[in-house]
């Protein structure tokens, strides 16, 4: 059996992958250059819309692996990083204990230059020779250039400013000069050592969320704990909303929840100066130019199985437009969504999608990623559970064509004939012959698969059926 690589080699298949792609912007491609086959014609026309009569499924994620017993390793929570103790000289005011709301925040889960040299005179009289005045001839014109390099200091400043500093702007993580710049009950702004301020409040375990805002998180507040409670909150790391994944001033930290310390989350703090606390992974992501948000394990226990624990190795949430392709779940009418994966899947998924970006795919229709259950007939936890698996149901292209699993997979035919059934025969071969995924299950396998590709990271798997 042949033992696939770590997937940190997605991002260099899918950086190539991405050049092909920005290729085709000036000049054209044929379509699908890895697999030779045709695309619909976008200009319109086309195969009529299909609609995926998918079974119905669990949306947090993944249909039935049916029997393959494959073992899939239990993931392990992020190491304990260190944690950021905030200054002590901030005098705050009193606010009430919070009470834990539960908040969105896991509960619905399943991303001038330094002067180098001294100022002073210039060196003195070294003993050369006199200087000596040469009469000045008033008959001859002054052809002296005026010094016309003067710097217009009535030009006003048309810099943009940086957007990254609305960060969540008057909701927990924003700047705040004052707790009356903080829009929402029970703030406290913190200023010392905390760059442009900082709103906040006081939270045992939890803190509210808001729409549009980037995800919340209690941590410990240090040396300078909020009145009423010994957590603060403040906001996770957004690499959607930022480049650094916080406004100015501030790093990614791993940082413990507060009352809960197996739970790590990437969240802004004060920049140390020691940098963000990225894993290679999250890196290779960022490097790929993909965005995501960091999240936490919510370590379930699938149905039947108390003793089993679906623990997600690296978890954050990608999407839901990854190079230009909007993630659906299940029909093309449903708005694109974010996807809860462990970010080793976020990578398979990442290289996956830059290549149907080449073959100008506008979307795609899935159903489902995470789902803590075993793999049916056994006791061992499904790739699904460990947020390592994603089902692929169909594409859409920019005519509205779409072309699902269902519909037009050639059932039992080696060489299909439509360019439906060419096209998903031609990706699932290839995401097979890259070693994007480990095991890829077809209709081919069984009936439970009829409407979907089975798509997972086994470790050591490889298999294609």
């Amino acid at each position: 059996m042949t033992t696939r690589h770590p997937r940190i080699f997605s991002a260099s298949l899918a950086l190539s992958a991405m050049a092909l792609l920005a290729c085709s912007e000036s000049s054209h491609l044929d379509p699908l250059p890895l697999r030779g086959i045709s695309v619909p014609d976008t200009s319109g026309g086309g195969v009529p819309v299909g609609t995926s009569d998918a079974t119905s499924v669990d949306t947090a994620g993944g249909q039935d692996d049916a029997s393959v017993a494959v073992d899939g390793a239990d993931g392990a929570t992020d190491g304990a990083g260190d944690v950021w103790t905030a200054p002590d000289s901030e005098a705050l005011e009193d606010v009430a204990t919070l009470e834990d709301t539960g908040g969105s925040e896991d509960g619905g889960d399943v991303v001038g230059p330094d002067d180098t040299g001294a100022d002073g005179d210039e060196p003195g009289d070294l003993g050369g020779p006199p200087d000596v005045e040469t009469p000045v001839d008033v008959e001859t014109p002054d052809t002296s250039v005026p010094d016309t390099n003067v710097p217009d200091t009535n030009v006003p400043d048309t810099s943009e400013p940086d957007p990254t500093l609305g960060l969540n702007a008057g909701f927990i993580g924003g700047l705040c000069g004052d707790a009356s710049e903080c829009d929402y009950a029970s703030a406290v702004c913190l200023t010392s050592g905390f760059p442009d301020g900082l709103c906040t409040q006081a939270c045992d375990k939890f803190c509210p969320d808001a729409p549009g805002m980037a995800t919340t998180f209690c941590i410990d507040a240090g040396s300078e704990p909020v009145p009423g409670a010994g957590g603060m909150c403040t906001m996770r790391c957004d690499f959607g909303a930022s480049p650094t994944g916080c406004r100015p001033g501030y790093v990614c930290s791993l940082m413990p929840r507060h009352n809960e310390p197996a739970t790590k989350v990437l969240a802004c703090v004060p920049d140390n100066g020691q940098g963000a606390d990225l894993s290679e992974c999250q890196q290779a992501l960022l490097d790929m130019g993909v965005p995501f948000e960091p999240a936490s394990s919510p370590n379930d226990h699938p149905e039947g199985h108390p003793e089993l624990t679906c623990i997600i190795e690296d978890p954050i949430r990608i999407g839901p437009t990854i190079f230009g392709i909007d993630y659906r779940y299940d029909q093309i009418t449903n708005a694109p969504g974010k996807m809860f994966v462990a970010c080793e899947l976020a990578l398979a998924i990442a290289t996956m999608t830059a290549e149907l970006a080449v073959d100008e795919v506008t979307d795609v229709l899935h159903l489902g990623t995470y789902n803590c259950r075993v793999i049916a007939g056994t006791s061992k936890i499904s790739q699904h559970g460990l947020a390592t698996a994603i089902d692929i149901a169909g594409v859409g292209f920019g005519d509205g064509t779409v072309w699902t699993v269902l519909g037009h997979w050639e059932d039992g035919v080696a060489n299909p004939v439509t360019a439906a059934g060419k096209f998903l025969k031609g990706l699932v071969q290839w995401l097979y012959d890259e070693d994007v995924f480990n095991i890829l299950l077809t209709p081919e396998y069984n009936a439970a698969h009829d409407n979907h590709f089975h798509l997972d990271l086994t470790p050591g798997g490889n298999t294609l059926n």
